[in-house]
């Protein structure tokens, strides 16, 4: 059972890098042995993990069957997020399928859950990563995203992941409509880029500025996560200048992939507008 339990883990880092295919084939030994085994809690979360990879390469009716037999064996441990972070996956399904009012359904169900699974914890910390909801917030501004609704999905974020953290911090601060955010960023003559990396693979990125805002999606598995990390240590470290810079550079590449929205002229029109105010 620790061997099977090792390839569960192996698969989610190959997944986590962008190899699904070999995360596919460690998953499917893991349940072999984790099966003969008699390892059940660990076969549970395997097939949830499988459902994910399997969504990722498009093969959806077989990721969905893989969640729907996951489900109720999920649903016996006795653990509240596992299933929560099924479903989660199964809401993901409904989004690679473009079934966006199945997907918005779903992901609002199971933020809601998750939340109210989270004020059942005494520890702040616990309850706040419940609050994140397993990447369900993200998900679901990725389904309006996809809608044509980029203030949607920036709101999403913004009172999902945003919040979370505050109550982290303990700072109390009230929440920011996207029309005050919008007011600061013209004050100071600025643009915002941001994203998130509550999800495995993909997450919207958003470019705000007084005038609008765009968003696409990215894949965080080739190169964004590194480079993230790059930056948060130099940053940690106080360490500035050239390297700082670099650095900065390459995440910037890594958001930026070669396959841009197909709304790029108004992506460089916003950052055109933010340069020339800034000039």
């Amino acid at each position: 059972s620790y061997i099977g339990a090792a390839l569960n883990s192996r698969g989610l880092m190959r997944h986590m890098h962008g190899d699904d295919e070999a995360a596919l084939a460690d998953f499917d030994e893991a349940l072999r042995i984790l099966r003969e085994a008699g390892s059940e809690k660990v076969v549970d979360s395997t097939m949830s993990n499988r459902a994910d990879v399997l969504a990722s390469l498009d093969r959806l009716e077989e990721a969905a069957a893989e969640v729907e037999r996951a489900l109720p064996l999920l649903e016996e441990i006795g653990d509240p997020a596992h299933p929560l972070i099924a479903r989660a996956t199964r809401g993901r399904i409904h989004l690679r399928a473009g079934e966006f009012d199945a997907a918005e359904r779903m992901l609002t169900k199971v933020i809601a859950d998750f939340r109210a699974f989270g004020d059942t914890l005494d520890d702040p910390v616990a309850r706040a990563q419940a609050g994140e909801a397993a990447g369900a917030i993200t998900y679901l501004a990725l389904v309006h995203s996809r809608q044509g609704n980029p203030t949607r999905a920036w709101e999403t974020i913004e009172n999902g992941l945003a919040g979370t953290l505050r109550e982290e911090l303990g700072a109390g601060s009230p929440r920011v409509s996207l029309s005050e955010f919008q007011a600061a960023l013209g004050a100071r003559n600025a643009a915002s880029l941001f994203f998130g990396l509550a999800t495995v693979e993909g997450t919207p990125a958003f470019l705000v500025t007084a005038d609008g805002i765009a968003t696409w999606e990215i894949d965080v598995r080739h190169g964004v996560r590194t480079a993230h990390a790059d930056v948060l240590d130099m940053m940690a470290a106080g360490r500035e200048g050239e390297r700082l810079d670099t650095l900065l550079s390459e995440l910037g590449a890594a958001l930026l992939p070669a396959d841009l929205p197909a709304d790029v002229d108004r992506l460089v029109e916003l950052v055109e507008r933010a340069a020339a105010r800034a000039d």
